[in-house]
């Protein structure tokens, strides 16, 4: 980019979400769940380092070949796998539980063909549930025309091209072109079954789905690559106020080198979750010092006079609080 001199005008990621285009991001870091030999984690940003430093001569392409080699032996291993999918599967139905996802729409990204297949079997073993096909999740209603249109699935589907050396299982799996055609009509459409799709490389650029608003990263990505993913979950729908990234693998250095690279972002559009937590039991900390000195048990417990004179305390803290707010904060 800096070879042309620098950028005349650009329209970044922050004006975006303040001209109310699309969301803000939230990141939440949770390599460590499934990482948990602190090596491995060296390991990962040892890789990183040297795809920073890689150059195109012999030896460094042999180099990067083999850093890649070592990243998908830790990336893959089954312990790992086994860990990551029940996490996930952990995580994905809390938010729902929560109501944090606004359809339940997520994403999976893993770093090959290999270890999401592995990944895919080994959340089939955990959760079973996920993989039994129905028309739609329960409690949807379908209009007469709906049901026509909307075939069944299950709620998790692997989304990428066949190869020559897959199984047979895997290679029935994925389907034809016309099969991930309607992959991306269903996951576009808020009431099909299918919630959860797990890929390598596709749909991580120029696939749009406004219902999307949970992505999980378990592949090395970096710079304009990195920016392109994690954007699958900032566009903008209604109750929809934020896209939550989750990091399965510790890449929140290189995110935030890149979104200072090719977005020029500032921090105000970026969202780290665990500062987050942090910052709100900072003030229920406060809060609970503040209010130590009142003891509302008798409201819940007591008879009406108990409990009137309960309410008359309460209120008479209130004043005494609002004076000392008054005369610490000049209000």
């Amino acid at each position: 980019m800096e070879v042309f001199g620098n950028i005349v005008d650009s329209y970044t990621m922050t004006e975006s979400v303040q001209d109310e285009i699309t969301v803000r991001i939230v990141y939440e870091g949770r390599a460590a769940k499934v990482i948990l030999d602190a090596r491995k984690l060296e390991e990962v940003e040892k890789y990183y380092e040297e795809c920073a430093n890689a150059g195109t001569n012999e030896w460094q392409i042999d180099e990067s070949k083999k850093a890649s080699a070592t990243m998908n032996a830790i990336l893959g291993d089954e312990d790992r796998l086994k860990a990551l999918a029940e996490d996930f599967a952990k995580h994905y139905e809390k938010r729902v539980t929560e109501g944090s996802t606004v359809k339940g729409k997520a994403m999976f990204v893993c770093a090959s063909r290999e270890i999401a297949w592995d990944f895919y079997r080994q959340l089939k073993d955990f959760r079973p549930a996920w993989f039994a096909v129905k028309q739609a999740p329960d409690g949807i209603e379908l209009t007469e025309q709906e049901q026509k249109e909307l075939p069944p699935s299950e709620m998790v589907k692997m989304v990428m091209t066949r190869g020559k050396d897959d199984s047979v299982q895997l290679y029935d799996l994925l389907g034809s072109k016309e099969y991930r055609k309607e992959l991306d009509k269903q996951f576009k459409n808020d009431k099909s079954n299918f919630k959860i799709a797990i890929v390598v490389d596709m749909w991580l650029t120029g696939f749009d789905v406004p219902e999307l608003d949970t992505i999980y990263i378990d592949k090395p990505l970096q710079k304009h690559n990195l920016i392109q993913t994690i954007s699958r979950v900032n566009r903008k729908l209604e109750g929809k106020s934020k896209g939550l990234v989750v990091d399965y693998i510790g890449i929140k250095r290189q995110m935030n080198q890149a979104l200072a690279m090719y977005s020029r972002i500032d921090a105000t559009n970026f969202e780290d979750i665990q500062q987050s937590v942090i910052e709100v039991k900072n003030h229920l900390e406060l809060l609970a010092q503040v209010l130590h000195d009142f003891d509302s048990r008798a409201y819940f417990t007591g008879e009406p006079q108990a409990q009137l004179a309960c309410l008359n305390q309460a209120q008479s803290l209130s004043c005494a609080l609002r004076r000392q707010s008054a005369a610490l904060w000049g209000w």
